[in-house]
C-alpha cells in the first residue's frame, strides 16, 4: 500500500528508511532512472500505516476472491458480447447469400462477394474474442490455485 501510493508521487522503490533525531521518518528511494535520494514520510500515510497495518489473512484471500470475480464476470460478459456478435455475423451472411442468390448482373454479384469478404473478415475478429475468453479463463484458474495455496497456508 505504502510503495504505490509513494511511487506514483515520488519513485519506484522504497530501499529503507531510517528515523532522524527529531522524529522524523526519511525513506531512502531509488528512482525509475536509477539514482538514490531520501524522502520524508508524509504524515498522513504512516498515520494510515500504523491504522491499517500490513493486511489480515481474511483480507487477502478476500481480494483473491474479488479477483475471482471480476474475472469470472468479466468472461461472462465478454462471452455474451461473442454469442451476440456471432448472431449479427449470421444474418449478414444470411443476407448476402440471399442477395448473391438473387442478383443478375456482375456488379451485384462482385458486390455481394466483397459484402460476404467483409463479413468474413469479421469472424477473423470473434476469433480474436475467443482467444480472450480462453486467456480469462487461465487468469481465473491462477488465481483460484492463488486462493487454495493461501488458505492451506
Amino acid at each position: 500500500m505504502l510503495n504505490s501510493k509513494i511511487r506514483g508521487v515520488y519513485m519506484s522503490q522504497i530501499v529503507g528508511w531510517r528515523l532522524t533525531e527529531d522524529d522524523k521518518i526519511i525513506l531512502s528511494v531509488v528512482s525509475e532512472n536509477g539514482s538514490e535520494m531520501d524522502v520524508e514520510l508524509p504524515l498522513e500515510i504512516y498515520k494510515e500505516i500504523v491504522v491499517e497495518g500490513p493486511p489480515s489473512e481474511e483480507r487477502v484471500v478476500r481480494e483473491i476472491i474479488d479477483g475471482i470475480h471480476a474475472v469470472i464476470k468479466k468472461r461472462v460478459l465478454t462471452y455474451d458480447e461473442v454469442i451476440n456478435e456471432l448472431k449479427k455475423n449470421r444474418q449478414r451472411i444470411d443476407k448476402g447469400l440471399g442477395a448473391l442468390e438473387k442478383a443478375s448482373t456482375k456488379l451485384d454479384i462482385a458486390k455481394w462477394k466483397a459484402y460476404l469478404d467483409g463479413v468474413g473478415k469479421d469472424k477473423g475478429a470473434l476469433q480474436e474474442y475467443r482467444h480472450l475468453i480462453k486467456a480469462l479463463s487461465m487468469m481465473e484458474t491462477k488465481l483460484r490455485v492463488e486462493l487454495l495455496r493461501k488458505l492451506k497456508g
